[in-house]
Formats: C-alpha cells, sequence, structure tokens
C-alpha cells in the first residue's frame, strides 16, 4: 500500500503560498517598512543627541574658560584697587605728615615769639627788680 499525497494537498500548500503572500503584501512590508523608519529616526536622533552633547561639552568648556578668565580679571582689577588704595593712603598720610610739620613749625615759631616777648618782659622785670636792689642796697637812687 502506497500512500499517494491527495490533491488538496496540493490545495493546501498552494492556499499557504497564496496566504503567506497576502499577508506579506498586507501585514510584513508595512510592519517592516515601519520598523526600518524607526531605526532610521532612532540613528538621527542619537546622531542629534551626539551634536547635542558635543555642543553641551564645547559650551561647558568655554563657560570654565570665561569663569577663569572672568576670576583672572576680577583679581588684577582687585589688585588694582588696593594698590590703587595703598597709593591714596600714602599720598593722604604724606599730605597729614606735611601738614603736620607745617603746624609744629608754626607752633615752634609761637612759642619761639611768646618765648621772645617774655624773655622781653622779664629783662624789663629784671632790670627793674635790680635797679631798686641796688637802691636798696646802696641806699641811694640809681639812674641809667
Amino acid at each position: 500500500m502506497t500512500l499517494l499525497p491527495d490533491y488538496t494537498v496540493f490545495i493546501q500548500i498552494a492556499n499557504f503560498l497564496i496566504l503567506l503572500f497576502v499577508l506579506n503584501i498586507i501585514a510584513y512590508r508595512p510592519i517592516r517598512r515601519m520598523i526600518h523608519q524607526r531605526k532610521e529616526e532612532i540613528a538621527l536622533m542619537s546622531n542629534m543627541a551626539e551634536e547635542w552633547n558635543k555642543k553641551a561639552e564645547t559650551f561647558a568648556e568655554q563657560l570654565n574658560k570665561n569663569e577663569i578668565m572672568t576670576r583672572k580679571e576680577g583679581l588684577k582689577e582687585k589688585e588694582d584697587h588696593k594698590n590703587q588704595g595703598i597709593d591714596e593712603e600714602k599720598r593722604m598720610l604724606q599730605e597729614a605728615h606735611v601738614s603736620t610739620e607745617e603746624e609744629i613749625e608754626m607752633a615752634r615759631k609761637n612759642i619761639q615769639v611768646l618765648l621772645n616777648n617774655v624773655r622781653q618782659s622779664l629783662q624789663a622785670e629784671v632790670d627793674g627788680f635790680s635797679r631798686e636792689l641796688a637802691a636798696k642796697i646802696l641806699g641811694r637812687a640809681i639812674e641809667c
């Protein structure tokens, strides 16, 4: 007994091939197309993300450079202001020193004038006292 395939097997094979062809057209191709599009979109977005990361890194480096430069400029400006303050302090001390020296010189002159006046008045009084003393000792009036 030999078993020969029935003609329905060929119909089933043809039916299967037709179904495979129809499913390929209706379902598989659109799904593969969508998967391919998604892969392209993912690749494009990945490239964009890498570009944005590179730009962000460049921007961060630039910010760091700017921050360092700004700090250096700030320190330089701070030093300049400090030096200006020191110079101003020296100038003010010099002015105060000169002013004080002038006041001391004026005070010395005033003291010298007062001392001369006091000496003259004391000299006049001493002359008067010495005449009186000599007159009392001698017992007579002295004329000069």
